[in-house]
């Protein structure tokens, strides 16, 4: 689920209860424009066939992109049903917009990441690069999230974040969520500032990690700032509030927490 520009509306993905009927999938699996102001619908975006996975939104227009385990990316129009375009590839895909609305990237299997301009998608990457220490695996990226200030980008897969050079493709810093391998990966996400990353844990905290150490330790993972502790479970999901000091984290149930400042 993502909300859109206004603090109102909101684009969410289906999930279909029970198998879908030959024929129904791409119904099924819609995406749908919610409006809170009087619970309706405003808009359906039909399509994909299988689950969407993650929907990132451009900062600066109405388009958003949805990956699905169909094996497509999507680039939609708030204001229109129709697709806008369609990136066809050949494992499950997870794709973000930078800040400025500028850059498009997708993540593939292989730890392979495709730079596209956001205005002529239609024209293949620009740039294309690979994190080495997932070439040999045959998992996915799940997440790709730009930093504030688009010079690195966070690339998740499994309990493996990477920090990698937006420009250069070079990875400059790791660091790991202790999540076992197979299991999906947990929630991530950068600060207003682009200083701190948090992420969620498999020991059932929330962690903070400074940029400028993961920087400093480029081949291992450095110890966090802050270490979290409240949550009964793993919390699988996690978000940076984007204009305050403020991180909300959930397993089954929802936490807000506000950073302190550093005592002694």
């Amino acid at each position: 689920m993502r909300f859109t520009h206004h603090p109102n509306a909101l684009i969410y993905a289906s999930k279909p209860k029970g198998s879908v009927p030959a024929g129904q999938a791409a119904q099924a699996h819609a995406l749908r424009y919610l409006s809170m102001h009087n619970d309706s619908f405003l808009r359906y975006f039909v399509g994909h066939t299988a689950p969407v996975l993650d929907i990132g939104l451009s900062p600066v227009s109405d388009l958003f992109a949805s990956s699905s385990a169909d094996r497509s990316v999507k680039l939609w129009d708030l204001r229109t049903s129709a697709c806008q375009m369609q990136l066809e590839v050949e494992h499950v895909p997870c794709a973000a917009f930078d800040m400025e609305g500028l850059v498009f990237a997708v993540g593939l299997e292989g730890g392979v990441i495709k730079m596209f301009d956001a205005k002529a998608i239609s024209k293949g990457p620009f740039s294309s690069f690979m994190v080495p220490a997932e070439s040999s695996r045959q998992g996915n990226f799940s997440q790709i999230k730009f930093a504030p200030d688009g010079e690195h980008l966070i690339a998740v897969a499994e309990n493996r974040v990477y920090i990698v050079h937006a420009f250069e493709g070079l990875v400059e810093g790791q660091f790991d969520t202790g999540s076992p391998a197979g299991r999906p990966a947990l929630g991530v996400g950068w600060s207003a500032d682009g200083q701190y990353i948090a992420s969620g844990c498999a020991d059932k905290t929330v962690k903070i990690w400074n940029l400028a150490t993961c920087l400093a330790n480029p081949g291992k993972t450095p110890n966090p700032v802050a270490t979290w502790k409240h949550h009964a479970e793993v919390p699988e999901v996690l978000a940076w509030a984007p204009r305050r000091a403020m991180v909300a984290s959930a397993c089954h149930a929802l936490s807000l927490w506000v950073p302190q400042p550093a005592q002694g």
